[in-house]
């Protein structure tokens, strides 16, 4: 490639750039202010002879927020189990329970059109 044609290649990459970056950087404010759309809850639970217990919730941010909080209390139905709850942000719980979530359930989480979504998960290697 002749040196014109790198010159042009650098100065087209270089515009992409400055129109990206602004683009992006309003993304990040939004995501700062706006709440999240969606509320994602876990719980993690091992005990030696019961095996590791996961429980997974992602429901609605809206104003439904008490029937979903029901909603989670019933679907675990052990208290015991509600103190290790976590409260985690998407990036967390993908990061963590990618591997569980069905392609369907992120396909919907995608296009922001998941009302509920629980799975309860128990391992036991004895």
């Amino acid at each position: 490639m002749n040196e014109e044609a790198l010159k042009s290649i650098n100065e087209l990459l270089e515009l992409a750039n400055a129109i990206e970056l602004p683009r992006e950087h309003k993304i990040q404010e939004l995501t700062k202010t706006e709440e999240p759309f969606h509320i994602y809850r876990a719980i993690d639970y091992f005990e030696t002879g019961c095996g590791r217990k996961i429980y997974l919730q992602i429901s609605l941010n809206n104003h439904n927020k008490e029937h979903y909080e029901q909603e989670w209390k019933n679907f675990v139905n052990y208290e015991y189990y509600l103190q290790g709850e976590e409260r985690l942000t998407e990036r967390e719980f993908l990061d963590r329970y990618t591997r569980l979530i069905p392609n369907m359930i992120v396909h919907l989480l995608r296009e922001k059109s998941l009302t509920i979504w629980q799975q309860h998960f128990h391992f036991n290697r004895s």
